[in-house]
């Protein structure tokens, strides 16, 4: 903060340096006061805007430079100029030279293993797939055998910068290689004791993304799911995989496998 009076014109450069590992968007505002009460926020005359938005990728920095003249009607005789986040919390004092530094929280992460997963079979279609330690999606049009897949997740509440979907594949069927389709279903509330062919999450989804599989085994997929995640914050989320090519076969580790399925969550407190 630095110390001016009414009628003076003010100077900033804020340098605004990004220490977290993903971009971050930073709301940059200046508020002028008297003593410890905020007499206005975020005062500009220069018509540029409320605040000053800068957004950086990793390990980056900016400057952002603004021009404040203390207003004649603040009627004080000495103010307080201070640089505020979004959040109107002092991000640091000045120093002499005018120019203030500034870091973003560290984005933090957190991972996520489904409350339930299983697979259904057309071919078989009452019976249950619980507690397996591997779960299968496939698509076979000459004898009609479908397999899929369900996980259901309780999405965190908080503030989510990115969200991936990891599924460790075990096996791909030699000559079945192709697509699957990862959608969401509207379907929250369901069990892997009791999911069946027949009763399986519903076919209504409002998110879906093709992956395609070729004969590579023994890594783990990376699917953005962000928006999908953000959209059920708070909530349980189920995920469904169907084979979208014909004659395609790829198995998963399970929660009860050795490389459970889970939500790679990057957020900021």
């Amino acid at each position: 903060m630095v110390n001016k009076n009414v009628g003076d014109t003010v100077y900033i450069d804020v340098r605004v340096r990004n220490t977290g590992n993903i971009s971050y968007t930073f709301k940059i505002g200046v508020s002028i006061g008297y003593g410890s009460t905020w007499y206005d926020v975020e005062y500009y005359n220069d018509g540029q805007g409320e605040y000053v938005e800068a957004t950086l990728s990793p390990n980056t920095e900016t400057t952002i430079q603004r021009t404040l003249q203390i207003p004649d009607d603040v009627n004080i005789s000495d103010v307080w100029v201070a640089v505020k986040d979004q959040s109107l919390v002092i991000l640091n004092e000045t120093v002499e030279s005018g120019i203030l530094t500034v870091s973003s929280v560290p984005s933090q992460e957190q991972f996520v293993y489904p409350t339930d997963d299983t697979y259904v079979r057309s071919d078989y279609p009452t019976d249950t797939n619980a507690d397996t330690t591997s779960i299968t999606s496939s698509l076979d049009t000459t004898t009609n055998i479908r397999r899929n897949v369900y996980l259901r997740f309780a999405v965190p509440d908080v503030n989510i910068e990115q969200v991936f979907l990891r599924m460790y594949v075990e096996f791909v069927g030699i000559g079945w290689t192709g697509s699957l389709n990862f959608r969401d279903s509207e379907t929250r509330n369901w069990s892997e004791d009791t999911a069946t062919w027949i009763n399986k999450p519903s076919a209504v989804y409002t998110w879906n993304d093709v992956v395609s599989f070729g004969s590579a085994v023994g890594f783990w997929t990376n699917i953005d799911i962000t928006n999908l995640a953000k959209a059920n914050k708070g909530q349980y989320m189920t995920i469904a995989i169907e084979g979208w090519t014909d004659h395609v076969y790829v198995r998963f580790s399970s929660k009860e496998g050795s490389n459970k399925p889970n939500l790679r969550v990057i957020y900021t407190p």
